[in-house]
């Protein structure tokens, strides 16, 4: 509240801080009234958060059942509209695969830090969870990103009138069912179900991914003089591309991880 003698400025009180003159009873009520509207203004904005949050959940529990009975006819009905829907896919598919490849990669690091151990060869420091976890979700949801603009320049080439929000939404519909073969890998390698099940699960996976970019390609109604066949195959092209670039770069990696640990013995 204002002194209405000095003008200065004071948070509570019934005189001022400043010039000792007493407050208008107004002027006390009226802080008074602000600092308790205040104090009621924080839960009503926190229940309103839990209520927004119980409905996104609500929404899309709904969404991903939908998407996972009727993958091709749902999706296809699939807008812009359901961006927030088709990124948490996305969010949730490169969750499942940064823990597998984190519970992989902890196997790994354990084994070779007790063949350290054992020979009695030298110090074998543990990855940290940043190497295992955090690097591998960021570089997998990259590689969703990048996957989003192979096929909005695919739809771009043949003329379809589409913007990149709506290719987010319906190519992270068409996820859902990869999304659930990601978490199924992630169950098997976690409880060891064994090498031919877990490689049976990856190659259904990974023939899923092709599957929606396919189907979200073929989708949408083109407009331009090329096939929709040479259009999927042009995209293809671009992601094997990648994915040798990418696969030739980790197999670099474990060579030298291979050597440097053979330098141990």
């Amino acid at each position: 509240m204002v002194c209405s003698k000095c003008g200065s400025e004071n948070q509570s009180g019934k005189f001022c801080t400043k010039c000792g003159a007493p407050l208008a009873e107004s002027e006390v009520a009226a802080t008074t009234f602000a600092q308790q509207a205040t104090t009621q203004a924080a839960p009503s904005a926190n229940a309103e958060i839990l209520e927004k949050g119980k409905h996104v959940s609500k929404q899309y529990f709904s969404y991903f059942v939908n998407a996972l009975k009727h993958p091709a006819s749902f999706s296809n009905q699939i807008d812009s509209r359901s961006m927030v829907n088709g990124i948490i896919t996305i969010v949730l598919a490169t969750l499942f695969l940064s823990l597998t490849v984190y519970s992989l990669a902890k196997e790994i690091a354990d084994a070779l830090m007790e063949a350290v151990g054992f020979f009695g060869i030298g110090d074998f420091d543990e990855p940290s969870f940043g190497s295992m976890f955090l690097k591998p979700f960021f570089l997998i949801l990259i590689y969703f990103v990048f996957l989003n603009a192979v096929i909005f320049g695919a739809l771009k080439l043949n003329k379809v009138q589409v913007s990149f929000q709506d290719v987010i939404a319906r190519f992270g519909t068409y996820l859902v069912v990869p999304t659930v073969l990601f978490l199924f890998i992630y169950l098997s390698a976690l409880l060891g179900l064994g090498v031919g099940f877990t490689a049976f699960i990856v190659s259904l996976a990974g023939a899923s991914i092709y599957i929606s970019i396919a189907l979200t390609i073929s989708s949408y109604k083109a407009a331009g003089k090329i096939d929709n066949y040479l259009v999927i195959l042009l995209a293809f092209a671009v992601i094997v591309i990648v994915n040798s670039l990418i696969l030739n770069a980790y197999v670099d990696k474990i060579v030298e991880a291979l050597e440097a640990f053979g330098s141990f013995f």
